[in-house]
């Protein structure tokens, strides 16, 4: 990704980028992990709340199979089992 992309710039101009978590995983063989590198050190630059995490694999299922599995645990939080509530909902 070169730093002129749309990425870049949505960050860059961001207002309460501090507010923004983002979770990124790329497989230690794929074709993009040198920009997403690149980028996730650029999103800590920009202080916004970064989890990176690399794994053994490419661009393809095997791998995405796993990063899901990160995500969902990163995403859900631990007490998901006791339900969650937006508490807009009035009975």
């Amino acid at each position: 990704m070169a730093e002129g992309n749309q990425l870049y710039h949505a960050v860059q101009t961001m207002e309460h980028k501090d507010e923004l978590s983002i979770f990124m995983a790329c497989g230690t063989e794929d074709w993009l992990l040198e920009d997403n590198r690149s980028y996730s050190s650029f999103l800590k630059e920009q202080g916004v709340s970064l989890t990176y995490q690399e794994h053994a694999g490419g661009h393809e299922w095997d791998f995405w199979d796993w990063a899901m599995k990160q995500f969902l645990d990163w995403w859900i939080p631990e007490d998901a089992g006791q339900g969650v509530s937006s508490g807009n909902v009035k009975s």
